[in-house]
């Protein structure tokens, strides 16, 4: 270590393995601005998650009261309305049955202009006559003529089974993807006749006793974009976008509405991101059917971009200007510690910076051997006198410039 004041040149020497501390403009570390930034940084993360949060679960808690107060204020309807779908699917089902018997014992019946005449007659959609081998031989309209049930067709379970009789739940049906409610009967020879009636036809009927159009209206007065509504067979009995017949296959929602509490799930409906409620409609407590509500997420996802995007530019507003700060303090600390501790001529560090240092090295010295050495330009005072002050202090200034590259990098000079 050199330092070059009142004409005297420190020099410190010693056995110190590696290279020597950094000095102290150098120690001003850039970490300790960043700390800051970082931590700002993580804050505003935090922040803006926790916010998002909150606006989340909020939503989501606005979502189920209004289903809650939705079912609450249709719980009467909605009780009404299931109990006329089942009054009207019992009635359905007699009249398959009573039409299929019908059917059966006509005996010009072996004709599709014939099938056709008797299905305008008895309000039938389809009517199909089979083969012992499950092959449509007459039909009404002529449709699906030489048509054959594969191995597992519900029409080639029925031909396999013992049953002569039977009534199908509504299903989608394998040739033209309609929903149909289909009776089966089968004759002693092996033959049947299969009849059905077309969803859109039992929902006319269930319309007369206001059911759809009581779903339609929750729809009409909510922002949901779906309403639905289950049996207890999780059956969806009415919906104004939702395919009429289809069944909840979900465990978990089974499960909830089985305990009668209420569900709410995000999920994907076609390629939209959707919020959908699930609650039990009691009525003197019983569950009568399941009312479902699906809004969508769009609003929410909207929300929670200007919200990280208002957040981000706060952010950015306050990094700028914590920057400027600290920036400015870097600057002011730089130059305090510029003239505390470091020679204004030569640019060396002084004797206060000498005296830390030493006290410093000393406590952690131990057992290792370390000297100073001091250089004392003689004369000096009668070369100021000579040739002035400013030529004085360019010789000082060479000096220690010659001194820094004479000793070793891992020496100091003050």
């Amino acid at each position: 270590m050199l330092c070059i004041k009142n004409r005297l040149i420190k020099a410190y020497f010693g056995e110190v393995p590696g290279t020597v501390k950094k000095d102290k403009l150098k120690s001003l570390d850039i970490k300790y601005f960043l700390v800051p930034f970082s931590v700002l940084f993580m804050l505003f993360l935090i922040v803006t998650y926790l916010t998002v949060n909150k606006r989340i679960e909020k939503k989501y808690s606005d979502f189920e009261r209004e289903a809650i107060s939705i079912t609450e204020s249709y719980s009467y309807a909605l009780v009404y309305s299931h109990d006329a779908h089942i009054i009207i699917n019992d009635l359905l089902e007699e009249k398959l049955t009573v039409a299929i018997q019908a059917i059966s014992m006509i005996e010009d019946k072996h004709d599709d202009d014939a099938l056709t005449m008797i299905g305008d007659r008895f309000y039938i959609d389809e009517i199909y006559l089979y083969n012992s081998e499950g092959e449509i031989i007459y039909s009404k309209g002529g449709k699906y003529l030489g048509w054959k049930a594969s191995e597992g067709h519900p029409v080639h379970n029925f031909m396999k089974s013992n049953l002569r009789f039977l009534i199908e739940d509504i299903r989608r049906d394998t040739e033209s993807d309609n929903y149909l409610k289909y009776a089966y009967l089968k004759n002693d020879d092996g033959t049947f006749i299969q009849i059905g009636i077309l969803a859109d036809t039992i929902q006319s009927f269930i319309r007369r006793f206001e059911y759809f159009e009581l779903v339609e209206s929750i729809s009409n007065k909510s922002d949901a974009i779906d309403v639905m509504f289950l049996s207890n067979d999780f059956e969806i009995i009415a919906g104004n976008k939702t395919s009429y017949g289809n069944i909840i296959e979900d465990e978990k929602i089974r499960k909830q509405m089985s305990r009668g509490e209420r569900y709410s799930q995000k999920t994907i409906l076609g390629d939209q991101d959707v919020f959908q409620v699930y609650v039990p409609v009691f009525h003197d407590g019983e569950i009568h059917g399941i009312l479902s509500l699906i809004w969508s997420t769009d609003e929410l996802d909207t929300e929670v971009k200007e919200i990280i995007i208002d957040g981000a530019i706060l952010f950015i507003a306050v990094i700028i200007i914590v920057g400027i700060i600290m920036y400015y303090a870097y600057r002011k600390d730089k130059s305090n510690i510029r003239i505390a501790y470091y020679d204004k001529l030569t640019g060396l560090p002084n004797s206060d910076y000498l005296a830390e240092y030493l006290d410093e090295e000393i406590k952690n010295s131990g057992n290792r051997k370390k000297a100073i050495l001091l250089l004392n330009c003689k004369d000096f005072k009668t070369l100021n006198m000579t040739y002035g002050f400013n030529y004085g202090n360019n010789i000082l200034i060479q000096v220690a410039n010659r001194v820094k590259e004479l000793i070793e990098p891992k020496d100091k000079l003050f």
